[in-house]
């Protein structure tokens, strides 16, 4: 019988001894059959895109544990080790598919919009939503600027006062904006675990400004108001939205095409906060003492416009023309 020769395993570890004596930043190490390249100290590698500090890395080569694998391998390390050397070092040809992500500030709230919108319905109301809880926050950040986590802290404490509700709005976005981050392995768990317990820790101290029953117009006030505007329409708007408790953009959304004077029940429409609904006056003797059904709405633009908007826009007519309780209280009144 012929012997079997099997290729003779030749033991490559004082050749990659060598090797790592040569070089300043990384190393080389076999595991399992392969070589792979690691930095020598936690900081050797810069982070990873989204994250904010250095870790160990571990790169796969993708050379087999051999002296052909092993001289491809030399070259590679000390390719890296220059780059890491002279701060040149780029992380893009290292990452996944998965992990190419956007860079900078704009990059990143593209990606997430387009994220959001996938899963969300684009109706007039969501729409909104984002623009008031998202955009308007986001738009604030450096947008050619890298996006870390620091860089989200740091414009979070710059741009918003601890105990306001600003601070509570950016805590929102930027940790919406940071869970989409770790989504896309961008950043680790454990640094979104940390991050968002700190903006937690960081939006406390707010709380909504509570209307008193005493700040409340009486029924008799309101009525007095409502006659001592000289302005029809903006007489008409503060009827309706005291008779019928409507939110100051809800008045605009309202479906008067078929309000008659026997008509009670109102249909506001789906584009609104709550959603379609039926309201009812009360006190039902407030539709006929202001003749609501005598639709009058203010020469104001409304195509195109917010529902925010709209209703900042009810608010400061009725700061422009003396009345003394904002449009909310008209709803808690009755």
């Amino acid at each position: 019988m012929g012997k079997n020769f099997a290729p003779e395993k030749i033991d490559i570890g004082p050749r990659l001894q060598a090797i790592n004596q040569q070089l300043e930043k990384a190393s080389l190490r076999q595991k399992g059959g392969k070589l792979y390249i690691r930095g020598k100290s936690v900081d050797s590698f810069p982070p990873k895109p989204g994250q904010d500090k250095p870790r160990r890395v571990e790169l796969a080569l993708n050379c087999n544990a051999s002296l052909a694998g092993l001289k491809v391998a030399k070259a590679k390390a000390q390719e890296i080790d220059s780059q890491l050397l002279w701060g040149r070092f780029d992380w893009g040809p290292y990452l996944k598919d998965k992990q190419k992500l956007a860079k900078t500030l704009t990059e990143w709230i593209e990606k997430y919009k387009a994220d959001h919108w996938a899963s969300t319905p684009r109706t007039l109301t969501k729409e909104n939503s984002y623009q008031k809880n998202y955009r308007l926050f986001l738009k604030r950040l450096p947008q050619e600027k890298i996006l870390t986590l620091d860089l989200l802290r740091s414009e979070l404490l710059k741009g918003s006062k601890p105990g306001t509700r600003s601070r509570e709005f950016y805590c929102m976005a930027y940790g919406r904006l940071a869970k989409f981050m770790a989504k896309q392995d961008a950043i680790a768990t454990t640094d979104l675990t940390t991050f968002l317990a700190e903006l937690k820790s960081l939006k406390q101290g707010y709380s909504p400004k509570k209307i008193l029953p005493e700040d409340l117009p009486t029924d008799e006030q309101i009525v007095e108001i409502w006659q001592s505007l000289k302005n029809p329409s903006w007489q008409w708007i503060y009827g309706m939205i005291a008779t019928y408790g409507l939110r100051p953009h809800e008045v605009f959304h309202v479906d008067v095409e078929r309000f008659m004077a026997d008509t009670e029940v109102l249909r506001v429409a789906d584009n609104t906060k709550t959603g379609t609904r039926l309201v009812y006056p009360c006190p039902a003797s407030w539709r006929t003492t202001f003749k609501l059904w005598n639709v009058r709405y203010p020469n104001i633009r409304r195509e195109g416009r917010s529902n925010g908007k709209l209703g900042e826009k009810v608010s400061q007519q009725f700061r422009e023309i003396g009345i003394g309780h904002n449009p909310y209280a008209l709803s808690w009144a009755d």
